[in-house]
Order: structure tokens, then C-alpha cells, then sequence
């Protein structure tokens, strides 16, 4: 499968405020955490990918919000590729049966 072609780039978050800084202890969802893949979206299709950051927007206890962001690599792409998604786009989700690690150390 050809890598996916540049997605457009969404600007990554805002810096954390010190509120947010302090609550970055909070429990998140397990397919959700840096290193794990998960599948993105991208024009009409989902890729590959691999969490590098996630980021939370929320104060709220608890798991991923719809404000939260992850940053994302996808497998076969370039750096160049990477980019943050917010939660609320509903363009990330937990790799499906389909999925087949293919990262090659990616």
C-alpha cells in the first residue's frame, strides 16, 4: 500500500496553561497513549498510524475529552506527514481487526 499523500495540516494546540500542566497525570484511554498505533483518517480513507504525543485540553478527570489532541505519525509517511488531530474530529480510532503492524520501526 503507497503511503497516504500529505494530509492538510491542522495547527498543533495552544500551550498548556498551568492548570492543564498540572492535571497531566490523568488516566487515558489505553489504545490512546504514546507508542501505541492507531488508525487516522484521512481524506475518506484510515492509515496507519503512531501516537508520538497526546495532549489534553480538559480539566475534567478521567480519559481522552473531545478536547483533547494527538499527534500522530503515519506508517510509510514522512515526518513531513505527521501531524496533530483533535479527538473531536472523529479522525482517530482504536486499531480495527483489519490493522497489521506494519511500521518496520517507524
Amino acid at each position: 500500500r503507497p503511503p497516504p499523500p500529505r494530509p492538510p495540516k491542522i495547527p498543533p494546540p495552544p500551550p498548556k496553561s498551568k492548570d492543564e500542566a498540572a492535571g497531566a497525570g490523568k488516566k487515558v484511554k489505553k489504545w490512546l497513549q504514546v507508542g501505541k498505533f492507531v488508525e487516522a483518517k484521512w481524506d475518506g480513507e484510515w492509515w496507519q498510524a503512531k501516537v508520538k504525543k497526546v495532549r489534553s485540553d480538559s480539566k475534567a478527570a478521567g480519559g481522552p475529552s473531545k478536547g483533547d489532541w494527538v499527534f500522530v505519525s503515519y506508517v510509510g509517511g514522512t515526518p513531513d506527514d505527521d501531524e496533530w488531530i483533535q479527538l473531536r474530529s472523529e479522525r482517530v480510532r482504536p486499531p480495527t481487526d483489519h490493522f497489521e503492524d506494519s511500521s518496520m520501526g517507524r
